[in-house]
């Protein structure tokens, strides 16, 4: 914008805002912005940027209600596009034998970094609980972090040695996930999280604790499977219908990979970046 300005451009700018509600807020949530100066400087900042632009582009609607109408940003104007990824993953699918996995086991997965907000500690509580009604069951969970010895802490509290599989960080996520029967996401917050798009691809049916902008992807991926860390009996109650009938999860996991087809690829998110970059710049940010 400096450079706009400097050179007399007439040239728009968006910028792509990923954040929940402030980064300033993210950093000091991970213990990286100390100080309540700093803190206050930050959010400024960012406040004074997102009213220059000439657009802004969120990844969900949430987010957008966030910074806009809690945050009481004025931008000039905005646009909601969500992620997308290529139509066909670049890797094979990997073999349940591989994992240490039976064809007859019912396959749950977890991806994602270890930490609070992700809350596989509580995704543990939740699988003992599964397991105990539904002895067929596992647990693979991808990702590493700081609460990766909580993580094991819980396994072994549960006596789970045999029924999780603690996979650690992997780069091959597009081919683990066709093994499984079913994605639980059971994070605490998300703006709009890729894994979910990436288990529709698969054909994955998925639940999720409804947070954030998660309800807009259960719409628009049609699959709706709420699950709640405050109530674990609830939550089996809703996962029956996966946990029990491989038809509701094959119904399931092909109406969601329709959905991604529709409106999740590399190609529509292309495209709808395309049709919200094409806008004139405006006059007071120039």
């Amino acid at each position: 914008m400096d450079v706009r300005r400097e050179l007399g451009l007439n040239v728009p700018i968006a910028l792509i805002c990923h954040f929940n509600h402030s980064e300033a807020k993210e950093y000091r949530e991970k213990g990286e912005l100390a100080g309540a100066a700093r803190y206050e400087q930050m959010l400024a900042f960012e406040d004074r940027v997102l009213e220059a632009v000439d657009r802004v582009i969120y990844v969900s609607n949430w987010a957008r209600q966030n910074v806009e109408n809690d945050r009481r940003v004025n931008t000039s104007s905005s646009a909601v596009i969500w992620n997308g990824v290529s139509a066909k993953p670049q890797a094979n699918p990997a073999r349940r034998g591989e994992l240490g996995l039976d064809e007859d086991d019912v396959v749950l997965i977890n991806v994602g970094s270890i930490e609070p907000r992700k809350n596989q500690v509580g995704l543990v509580d939740l699988f003992a609980s599964i397991h105990e009604s539904f002895p067929a069951t596992r647990l693979m969970l991808v990702g590493d972090g700081p609460q990766r010895s909580a993580v094991e802490a819980k396994i072994k509290e549960h006596r789970l040695g045999d029924s999780v599989k603690l996979l650690g960080h992997r780069r091959d996520v597009p081919a683990l996930l066709p093994c499984a029967d079913c994605y639980v996401h059971y994070a605490n917050l998300e703006n709009c999280p890729l894994v979910l798009i990436e288990a529709a691809r698969a054909g994955l049916p998925f639940a999720a604790v409804a947070t954030g902008g998660v309800p807009e992807l259960q719409d628009a991926l049609d699959c709706k499977f709420d699950v709640d860390p405050s109530d674990i009996r609830a939550s089996i109650e809703r996962l029956r219908p996966l946990l029990t009938n491989p038809q509701t999860r094959r119904e399931h996991g092909q109406r969601a990979k329709q959905a991604f087809e529709r409106t999740f690829t590399q190609e529509a998110m292309t495209q709808a970046y395309i049709n919200a970059l094409s806008f004139a710049p405006s006059t007071t940010s120039a």
